[in-house]
């Protein structure tokens, strides 16, 4: 599958573009359908400092990905063994929100309109949406093995009827620019030889700049 990933250095602005690029689907491409989620901050009202991060899936589910020692919501109590620094990881509640936004049957896009399906519209063709890979992320083994499977084509979209079939989806995601384990070490480097895999660097220079990666998007998809 055709995937270009954005990576950068921490809070240069990749989440932000991301959504500001499914906007813009969103908007002007109702007839692709964009699927999966993305990672926020969550900053405390108190401090005003980051206290962790949430997954948000684009139907406007959101769970718990981490939080740092002590603070956790009421109620919620992450007994875990995987730890990012301060933070703790709830690789299970990241499963239960992310996995059912990447894993899905990609005969159900046939181009109906249909306002019963989760998205309004049984598309064609479908943007799949992967914020982010990471270290936090890399202790799904479950969640890293189907999205390699989608980049690296174990599993295709040659199913959906279109005449184009290397064109019916594509991956835009982030990638986390200095972890060099698990997927994120694989994507990196599949970039610099397979012409599928493509890795867009966010700086603070062009950030603001989303019009080449529109046309890529949209030259992936053939729209």
């Amino acid at each position: 599958m055709q995937s270009l990933f954005l990576t950068g250095l921490p809070r240069v602005g990749k989440t932000t573009l991301i959504t500001k690029l499914v906007s813009y689907f969103q908007e002007n491409h109702p007839e692709i359908s964009l699927r999966g989620f993305y990672t926020e901050q969550v900053i405390s009202p108190i401090t005003k400092t980051r206290i962790g991060f949430d997954v948000i899936s684009l139907d406007g589910n959101r769970g718990i990905l981490a939080r740092k020692v002590g603070n956790q919501p009421d109620g919620v109590n992450i007994s875990t063994r995987f730890t990012v620094g301060d933070y703790l990881v709830d690789v299970e509640e990241f499963e239960k929100l992310a996995i059912p936004t990447v894993q899905f049957d990609f005969n159900a896009f046939d181009g109906a309109k249909d306002e019963t399906t989760e998205f309004g519209y049984r598309n064609k063709k479908v943007l799949l949406v992967v914020d982010e890979i990471g270290k936090m992320e890399s202790f799904s083994k479950d969640f890293e093995d189907i999205i390699r499977d989608l980049i690296f084509e174990k599993v295709s979209c040659e199913n959906i009827n279109t005449d184009n079939k290397k064109k019916n989806c594509c991956i835009l995601g982030t990638v986390a620019l200095k972890f060099n384990g698990g997927l994120a070490r694989e994507i990196r480097e599949a970039s610099r030889f397979e012409e599928n895999v493509k890795v867009w660097e966010v700086t603070y220079q062009n950030r603001n700049n989303m019009v080449d990666l529109v046309r890529e998007l949209e030259k992936m998809l053939d729209i």
